[in-house]
């Protein structure tokens, strides 16, 4: 016969490890590093512990920077670690008077998920742009991901600052400056995220 103590404490566990599951729920939605508004057409870069470490580690990176990521790539990040996750370039571009390099992501050299980056002189990311049709691997910026819709951008960052429908048929671009990132979305939803250092 199972006693009234045994069944409290059994009751006891079972309660806690439902409230620890609820607690390591919320520390992961608010360990993701991204901006949030912070007031009309403005915004803060929310941070996380480990990325005070990181900023202490690069006091010579750009304030915001832990908030400047697309999934595992970042401003600042050396081109050997960026290529590390991506593999070797498919080709590179000009634009603007500056080389970008093109890595694949959908593996067929379809050119219809990739992302590309440009480096500053010390061989470190200083633009990142992801374009897919789909969210690829759960990379986010700011809780945005690929193939999120128009409605989920604007509840996430709020309208851009300068939505142009003018330079790209069927694409409209949401600019967010004076901040250094953009959105492409095609048919209402994200297509290309961009970034860049100021």
């Amino acid at each position: 016969m199972v006693s009234l103590r045994s069944l409290v404490v059994t009751f006891l566990l079972i309660d806690l490890s439902a409230a620890t599951a609820a607690q390591n729920s919320a520390i992961q939605t608010e360990t993701i590093s991204g901006y949030v508004r912070s007031g009309p057409g403005s915004f803060a870069c929310h941070i996380v512990p480990e990325d005070v470490a990181r900023q202490m580690q690069h006091p010579d990176f750009p304030e915001e920077f832990p908030c400047m990521r697309i999934g595992p790539l970042e401003m600042e990040m050396l081109r050997s670690d960026a290529e590390k996750i991506l593999g070797s370039p498919a080709t590179s571009v000009m634009s603007g008077g500056r080389e970008a390099f093109l890595y694949d992501l959908a593996g067929d050299n379809s050119g219809t998920s990739y992302v590309a980056l440009t480096f500053n002189r010390n061989a470190r990311v200083d633009s990142l742009q992801l374009t897919s049709a789909t969210e690829y691997r759960g990379w986010r910026f700011s809780k945005i991901a690929t193939g999120d819709s128009q409605q989920a951008l604007i509840g996430t960052l709020g309208r851009a600052s300068l939505i142009d429908e003018m330079s790209k048929p069927g694409v409209a671009i949401w600019d967010y400056s004076p901040w250094s990132f953009s959105f492409e979305l095609k048919d209402g939803h994200v297509w290309s995220i961009a970034i860049w250092e100021p």
